[in-house]
Parts: C-alpha cells; sequence; structure tokens
C-alpha cells in the first residue's frame, strides 16, 4: 500500500513528467560510445562515401569505373552467331551482369543499381569446345551484393541436349547448365546470357 500512495502523490508525478524534457534539451545532452562494430557512413546527399583500397588510396564510388562502358551500346555492331567470342549479357538476383569472351581473357562485370559497375579480369583459355578458367579470383564490394568469386574451372561444350555441367551455344544464346562461370553473392548467375555484339 505504501508504494500506491507515494504513486499517487502530485510530487512524484511531477518529477515523472518534467525528467524527459531535461533529456530532450541539447545542452544536457552528452554522449560516449565505446565499443567495436561497424561504422556505416554517408555524404551530405546520403551516398556512400568515398572508399580506400588495400593501399589507402581513396577511390570516390559515384564516378564510373572501368567496366561501366560495358553496359552501355557495345563498341562493335556486328555480332557472329554460334561464336562465344565477344560481350554477353546475363543477370544475377540483385546484378546486370557483362561477360567477354577472348581467347585467352574473360571479363566479367556486374552492375549493382546506380553504384559504379565492379569486375575482374581473368586469365582463361576460350574455344568452341571448352571454357577454362586458369585463375582464382575474388572481389567483394562492401556495398553488397557486387561480389564476384571466380575460381579454376573447364565447362566443356554439351555433348547432347539435357546434359549438365556444360555449355550450349545456339545462334547469339549462350546457356550454361549446371555450373557456374563464376558466384555472386555466394550463388551462380541465371543459367542464359545473351551476345551482345562481337
Amino acid at each position: 500500500m505504501t508504494l500506491l500512495a507515494d504513486m499517487a502523490r502530485p510530487r512524484s508525478l511531477a518529477v515523472f513528467a518534467f525528467a524527459p524534457i531535461a533529456v530532450l534539451l541539447p545542452s544536457a545532452c552528452t554522449t560516449s560510445v565505446t565499443g567495436t562494430g561497424t561504422r556505416i557512413d554517408t555524404t551530405a546527399d546520403g551516398g556512400p562515401p568515398p572508399s580506400s583500397d588495400s593501399n589507402g588510396t581513396t577511390t570516390d564510388d559515384s564516378q564510373p569505373s572501368e567496366y561501366d562502358a560495358l553496359f552501355g551500346p557495345p563498341e562493335v555492331s556486328s555480332l557472329t552467331d554460334d561464336s562465344l567470342f565477344g560481350l554477353w549479357a546475363g543477370a544475377t538476383l540483385h546484378s546486370e551482369v557483362r561477360v567477354a569472351f577472348a581467347r585467352d581473357t574473360i571479363v566479367i562485370a556486374q552492375k549493382c543499381g546506380s553504384a559504379p559497375a565492379v569486375g575482374l579480369s581473368v586469365a582463361a583459355t576460350v574455344t568452341a569446345n571448352a571454357i577454362k578458367l586458369l585463375e582464382s579470383k575474388s572481389l567483394k564490394n562492401e556495398w553488397e551484393p557486387c561480389s564476384l568469386k571466380v575460381s579454376p574451372i573447364q565447362i566443356p561444350a554439351c555433348a547432347a541436349i539435357g546434359d549438365i555441367g556444360c555449355f550450349t551455344l545456339t545462334g547469339s544464346v549462350l546457356d550454361v547448365s549446371g555450373v557456374a562461370l563464376f558466384k555472386s553473392e555466394g550463388y551462380a548467375p541465371n543459367s542464359t546470357f545473351t551476345k551482345l555484339s562481337d
């Protein structure tokens, strides 16, 4: 009963009613945070801040990257059907993808939203019968999901319709079935790519 009697007093209510106001006044507030965690900064316009690479060099993430050109109109307008060589368009769960096949190199690029494109150039052997990636590389962009991982793998041309673990090239459509050229966010890209140019 004593607790209820104390709560009924006007004096107690006045203290509780005015206590939050004192905390809200800017001059009465100071904070100190100690600990560990991830700090996420933004610029005045709400965008990501400039980032730095492993050498400490600051880069401006709002500037186009060397891979952004792969997402514009193709530089070469010719398109040879049934040839792997050239620029291909595809997708992952969260990004657009471009893959450029040359005889000894494969360039894989991703564009996630309005951020600059990211990508990797990988040593490879590309023929009509097989795509062979010759090295491991990974790129983890701090603004997920634009991360890439490439591992050595050989993907043969499919011998028959319905084969898995191989690729089929029909005109300007490349289907990579049951195996991944690369992974983004730990997942394989969609299996179908469309040729954009030679």
